[in-house]
């Protein structure tokens, strides 16, 4: 089954998620299926090795933690994984708006139940939802309402809560942005969700 497939199975856990976050389930089922359609073998690559952690995060977990940032150039912290491309720090950051808990007794276990987390498929609508909810709650306390602002939304999903301007009165959504608000306009017009 490919990520598409997975994010359509996902419908009921994208609608219970956007009613708990108060997020259009339009814009979370497209920020899923942009990043479905964005998956390729280097995400593929990282996900496997993820696994690898996940099932032997005190054994061999710190080995494949170090591997995965040799290979890929980055800290674990900022790697993107599962069907939520969401980065293990953007998860840790997100404590406070998830309904489970994040914890382990030292950098490795919290790394691995982080990763587990971002690799069950069946969460990444919770994931997504969250972040949304967060982004938009944090411009709301800069007085900049971004709650119906499809695009901007999309577009700071992808990178990053405030983006490389910061908080500003006339945020403007970037091309990928753009991508994701005509695919919740589709997803709303056909009720595909």
């Amino acid at each position: 089954m490919d990520r598409i497939e997975k994010v359509e199975e996902l419908k009921e856990r994208i609608v219970s998620a956007g009613t708990r976050y108060e997020v259009s389930k339009y814009l979370i089922g497209a920020i899923l299926l942009d990043e479905a359609q964005r998956f390729n073998s280097i995400d593929k690559l990282q996900d496997f090795l993820a696994r690898i952690v996940i099932n032997y995060p005190n054994l061999i977990g710190s080995f494949f933690i170090y591997a995965l940032e040799i290979i890929f150039l980055d800290k674990i912290e900022d790697q993107s994984f599962g069907l939520s491309q969401m980065n293990v720090g953007t998860l840790i950051a997100l404590k406070g708006y998830l309904n489970f808990k994040l914890e382990g007794n030292n950098k490795i276990e919290l790394i691995s139940k982080c990763l587990e987390i971002l690799l069950t498929e069946s969460l990444a609508p919770e994931l997504v939802s969250a972040m949304i909810r967060k982004t938009i709650d944090h411009w709301n306390d800069q007085n900049i309402d971004i709650q119906n602002r499809t695009g901007i939304c999309g577009t700071l999903y992808s990178i990053g809560i405030e983006g490389p301007k910061g908080i500003h009165n006339n945020p403007q959504p970037n091309k990928r942005g753009l991508k994701i608000k005509e695919m919740a306009e589709y997803l709303e017009k056909t009720k595909s969700i």
